[in-house]
């Protein structure tokens, strides 16, 4: 599989900058993960977090939850060599273990208490690419454990769709964005990201073997769901 990450970001050089421009409330999304997993997970836990980039979500989990340990899975290297300059300087390092490559490329061992997967699969084409993501990462997780997935999602076409899209836009342009950069990034975004209804990708879940699936999270285009591994 193909994610796209490094073209769609730019490289790991600048991506924090970015990413906070083109959703201006990054840091509420990893917020709220923490959020939803601290309801279901023990003060002990493993973790595998799917698209681990420059290492924000294991830096907010990992400050606020000092017992849980976490595998970073990323295909993007320079990405992951900015998360490890991060979580050393967090005083993390004893708790992380990061994997360079993607979910499906993990060995078969030890199943995780829990998973995210921040703002990935959306990369990922349908037609068989996305629940094989799936099913990848619950291969990697224990019978009952959580699934947190945030990913933009909707029909563009469809009518309701206009405001969310617009919204969006102007979100960036509130967080210092041009006008023109907006609208060219937003043209090279909906060519970059395979885009499904919320609906599919609730089908998508019960598909990969999860159940118990509960969308918690939504501003404009952007969505979070807790789903647990059946």
């Amino acid at each position: 599989m193909n994610f796209q990450q490094e073209k769609y970001a730019g490289g790991a050089a600048g991506y924090d900058g970015r990413i906070r421009k083109l959703f201006p409330f990054y840091e509420t999304i990893h917020a709220a993960i923490n959020a939803a997993l601290r309801v279901y997970l023990a003060p002990e836990s493993e973790l595998l977090i799917v698209g681990a980039g420059t290492g924000a979500e294991i830096l907010e989990l990992g400050k606020t939850n000092p017992g849980w340990r976490f595998l970073g899975v990323d295909p993007a290297k320079a990405m992951l060599g900015l998360a490890k300059e991060k979580i050393e300087a967090a005083g993390l390092t004893d708790r992380v273990c990061l994997f360079n490559g993607f979910v499906g490329d993990l060995p078969i061992g030890k199943l995780c208490d829990g998973a995210t997967s921040a703002m990935i699969m959306h990369f990922v084409p349908d037609g068989g690419g996305k629940i094989e993501f799936l099913r990848a990462i619950a291969s990697h997780m224990k019978s009952g454990a959580p699934l947190v997935l945030m990913d933009a999602n909707g029909d563009l076409n469809a009518p309701e769709s206009e405001l969310l899209i617009e919204a969006w836009k102007q979100q960036q342009v509130l967080a210092g964005v041009k006008w023109d950069a907006v609208e060219s990034g937003m043209k090279e975004r909906t060519n970059a990201i395979h885009f499904v209804p919320p609906e599919r990708i609730e089908q998508l879940l019960a598909e990969a073997g999860f159940h118990r699936i509960q969308r918690f999270f939504q501003n404009f285009m952007l969505s979070g769901w807790i789903a647990f591994k059946s």
